[in-house]
């Protein structure tokens, strides 16, 4: 399990930082300016892949025949889904309700970390570890909003 997680997190929290502090720079070299607040959401949308890294979970349920766990883990993100983007669009609009797409995800941790102990698949330490490829993407995707400045002449 975690031969196959830690290099998927790794990818996915350095792959998050890059995206949370450069995103506005890829949608400004992609896209023309009518596109300008996609840099700004990608950003946001960028802390979901926090939350994909359990996915691997997903999958360790199904094969030892526990398919309730995932079960429970899709109404769970329904629910939650269903209630707490509507909720942020009604009350901040568009740019909160992202937030409430990026972020929902939060709601299953509890049951993953609880199905997780049931199979022995929680390692606090790896988890922790693992938490290090945020600032590394971080400090990259400062580094490309340095570089993107410095070739367009800002």
């Amino acid at each position: 399990y975690y031969r196959m997680r830690v290099p998927s997190d790794l990818v996915l929290l350095f792959v998050m930082g890059i995206l949370f502090t450069a995103g506005h720079v890829l949608v400004e070299a992609l896209y023309d300016p009518r596109y300008g607040r996609a840099g700004e959401f990608l950003e946001i949308l960028s802390l979901g892949l926090f939350f994909g890294r359990y996915g691997i979970s997903h999958q360790v349920y199904l094969a030892v025949g526990l398919p309730k766990n995932l079960a429970i883990l899709n109404i769970v993100t329904l629910v939650s889904l269903y209630t707490i983007v509507p909720s942020l669009y009604f009350f901040g609009g568009v740019s909160l309700a992202i937030w409430g797409l990026a972020l929902h995800p939060v709601t299953t941790l509890p049951f993953i970390y609880y199905f997780n102990a049931k199979l022995k698949l929680n390692n606090f330490r790896l988890e922790f570890l693992v938490l290090a490829a945020v600032p590394a993407g971080l400090l990259f995707g400062w580094a490309l909003n340095l570089l993107w400045k410095w070739a367009i002449g800002q």
